[in-house]
């Protein structure tokens, strides 16, 4: 079993991948749909809240389960060597404007912390934060693995 400090390492991957664009929601960026309605969310790693709905905020918190899963195996640690685990997800208060895929898009720094417990009573801790603008499909494109493709805009195609 590899060594406990792995776990910078699975903090580190699981937050780049938990942010990248795999995060998907109906094939667009899942925090696109929530950042307009996003103050503070903090999400239980081991045992988050199954959404009554399948919306994107639910969407967001069943992938981080799913997402610091992968990590874990993809290092050897045993997950039964992690204690406690959460992330937080903070929207910043001022509006920003950045270039996103050739578009000015308005929108805000979101932060995302990552704390993990293990076994050893050691914490470890990561976080990254990254421009969020709102969902526009007439500016975005679809995932090419979004099995779903009931919009009007993909029916127009």
């Amino acid at each position: 079993m590899p060594s406990r400090r792995v776990m910078r390492g699975v903090l580190n991957n699981f937050l780049s991948t938990y942010m990248s664009r795999y995060s998907t929601f109906d094939g667009y960026w899942v925090f696109g749909f929530i950042v307009n309605h996003l103050d503070k969310l903090e999400i239980d790693i081991l045992s988050p809240s199954i959404p009554e709905k399948q919306d994107a905020r639910g969407t967001a918190k069943l992938l981080v389960a799913t997402k610091f899963m992968e990590q874990i195996r993809k290092s050897g640690l045993g997950s039964s060597c992690v204690i406690s685990a959460s992330v937080v997800l903070s929207k910043s208060s001022v509006m920003r404007s950045c270039i996103v895929e050739d578009s000015d898009r308005t929108g805000f720094d979101v932060t995302f912390e990552a704390c993990a417990y293990i076994d050893l009573g050691k914490r470890y801790d990561r976080s990254d934060t990254v421009f969020v603008a709102p969902h526009d499909p007439t500016l975005e494109r679809r995932s090419a693995r979004c099995s779903n493709r009931s919009t009007s805009q993909d029916s127009e195609n």
